[in-house]
């Protein structure tokens, strides 16, 4: 039985498979999804759900990082193929490979209004030319505003244009009839409004000194109740 894939077998396969793609024959009318959730990556999850479930598409699939962190060689093998054989192939984070062939597309996992690529002063410049290289190979980026545009060239260097002004997934899902019924099925929210509050600055993040502590404090106010606000 072929065992689990560790870092130096994992860099090999994707060498191999980087090497080998041209010979992966794309599958036409093939759409595939990246998918990181739980780490951010819902926009994935969410489209996946519409095209597969809202449109009634069929020749999607979805391909999940948990097959390409820890799982054994032969799923690993497995999904990267699958990522070579889409047609479409649609993303939240990096790919680990791809074709110039494919028509790419980048939904990315929410607004850099912190520092992040070109302007993150921690990261080597070795990292900071990868996030340019690996931003302008994208056909398209989706987007939320003009403002998020700017922020994410500042951040990429991205210099395309390809900026495509959908707004989310994950956010027309939440909005979409029974979807968060579906997800919180044990709360009721019959007349009740709903507040959304998914900060991305948290102490200890990535073991970065940036943001507060807010386990008791989740929006950071000094005069923050907890027992008012669940009243509330």
């Amino acid at each position: 039985m072929l065992g689990k894939v560790n870092y130096y077998a994992k860099r090999l396969l994707i060498r191999v498979m980087n090497i080998c793609k041209f010979l992966v024959r794309t599958e036409k009318g093939k759409i595939v999804l990246m998918d990181y959730t739980p780490f951010s990556g819902s926009n994935s999850w969410a489209l996946y759900d519409y095209i597969k479930n809202e449109v009634g598409y069929k020749n999607v699939e979805i391909v999940r990082n948990s097959e390409l962190e820890g799982g054994s060689v032969l799923k690993y093998i497995k999904a990267i193929l699958n990522l070579l054989r889409a047609e479409v192939l649609l993303t939240t984070h990096d790919l680990p490979v791809c074709k110039k062939s494919q028509l790419l597309i980048q939904m990315w996992h929410g607004i850099p209004l912190k520092a992040m690529g070109l302007l993150d002063k921690t990261i080597s410049a070795k990292d900071k030319k990868y996030a340019i290289n690996s931003f302008n190979r994208y056909n398209y980026i989706v987007s939320s505003s003009t403002f998020y545009n700017t922020l994410m060239n500042a951040c990429t260097g991205n210099c395309k244009g390809n900026y495509i002004l959908t707004g989310f997934p994950r956010n027309d899902y939440l909005y979409a009839p029974g979807k968060l019924r579906a997800l919180y099925p044990e709360v009721n929210f019959e007349g009740k409004k709903i507040v959304l509050f998914v900060p991305t600055f948290r102490l200890g993040y990535m073991n970065r000194r940036e943001g507060i502590e807010r386990e008791k404090n989740i929006f950071g106010f000094d005069t923050f109740d907890v027992n008012s606000f669940l009243i509330f």
